[in-house]
């Protein structure tokens, strides 16, 4: 069946069930949990009958594993409690108003999508009863699979996806966390290649042999950095290629125009990188000096990491760059191997390179 007309018939049978008094039920699916939205709702509820969560409620919604990690990747947690109130609490209209209006572009992104999960509450409960969910994963298990060593991940050892209500976004590790409302609204391939990126993300935490060093290490910015974009780059590959045509019509063509900016930046990006790494090895610098240097990636390493993997792609070939998940230095060698080869891209000096091969090795040594 077509995934609009899913979403139209979703509709009538949402009508049918609650007029015979329908209570959906969130039962755990094979890899799919969805059981943090009912949750969700509890806290909802209480906001729109004007009420204040009690601190043990709002716990027992973040204590669920899917906010717990949202909360840990990225303080998510933090914003729904500030910001449900604003949208289903009905003193909160003109507050939600000033945060829509002048708010960080977070806050009104999330009050955003928080208003449409408002005015779709029963088409999404009825959308968390299909069975599409499970036809997603084995689709995306095929798109993802030429970017992992060849026999290295099989469909059962898919990681496990939580479904549940926080903002248009996902999260990658240590499990998959999805929005219902996005996976709702967008189309049946976007979704997809969305869960297909988010699982790279767990298959390459599970797969690496390269031990992160603690938050204290000096050589930790570098490595969250070049991490960055390693983990990021082969899994945009997944889902963001097409987002470099400007002809294209897919999926989230509101961030693709910032997106393409971000990858033609990737040289003087990496020239600034150059400098710095080089400026360190000549002692004209020291690691202090870099604690910083993850920030000068645009997106977060997607769009950066993006075009260094697709040089690798390019120049040495789709199973070459499934083979660096194992280690982000083997990554970063392997895309300078394929820039001096295609004489388009940026190319690393050697002093970079070698003051690189000194942090892989110093690491390596403890």
């Amino acid at each position: 069946m077509n995934y609009y007309n899913r979403k139209s018939i979703g509709t009538i049978f949402c009508v049918c069930f609650l007029m015979v008094g329908y209570s959906p039920s969130y039962a755990k699916k094979p890899n799919v949990d969805l059981t943090g939205i009912p949750l969700f709702w509890e806290i909802a509820d209480r906001l729109e009958n004007g009420e204040s969560p009690t601190e043990n409620e709002w716990s027992k919604l973040f204590n669920h594993p899917a906010y717990a990690q949202i909360q840990k990747s990225g303080n998510r947690c933090t914003h729904l409690k500030k910001l449900m109130p604003l949208v289903f609490m009905p003193t909160g209209e003109e507050e939600l108003k000033k945060t829509l209006e002048s708010g960080s572009e977070l806050a009104r992104r999330i009050c955003s999508h928080l208003l449409k999960v408002k005015s779709n509450r029963i088409t999404l409960e009825n959308f968390a009863q299909s069975s599409v969910f499970e036809e997603w994963l084995v689709a995306a298990h095929d798109l993802l699979r030429p970017y992992v060593p060849k026999g290295s991940v099989t469909f059962d050892q898919f990681p496990q996806i939580y479904v549940i209500l926080f903002e248009d976004n996902g999260f990658g590790y240590p499990n998959i966390v999805l929005d219902l409302q996005r996976l709702y609204s967008s189309p049946e391939t976007c979704n997809i290649s969305l869960i297909g990126h988010e699982a790279h993300h767990v298959f390459l935490h599970q797969l690496s042999k390269f031990k992160f060093p603690e938050k204290d290490n000096p050589y930790y910015p570098i490595v969250n950095a070049l991490s960055g974009l390693h983990s990021e780059g082969t899994a945009c590959m997944i889902d963001k290629q097409d987002w470099l045509d400007e002809e294209n019509a897919g999926c989230d063509l509101e961030y693709q125009i910032e997106f393409r900016e971000a990858f033609l930046k990737s040289k003087e990006i990496f020239q600034e990188f150059d400098s710095l790494f080089t400026a360190v090895q000549r002692g004209d610098m020291g690691l202090s000096d870099l604690k910083d240097i993850k920030s000068k990636l645009l997106w977060g390493g997607h769009a950066n990491g993006m075009y260094m993997a697709k040089a690798i792609q390019e120049y040495m070939g789709t199973e070459f760059l499934a083979s660096l998940i194992y280690h982000p230095f083997d990554f970063i060698e392997g895309y300078n191997q394929s820039a001096k080869m295609s004489g388009r891209h940026y190319v690393f000096s050697d002093t970079a390179m070698e003051f690189l091969a000194t942090v892989k090795n110093d690491l390596k040594s403890k």
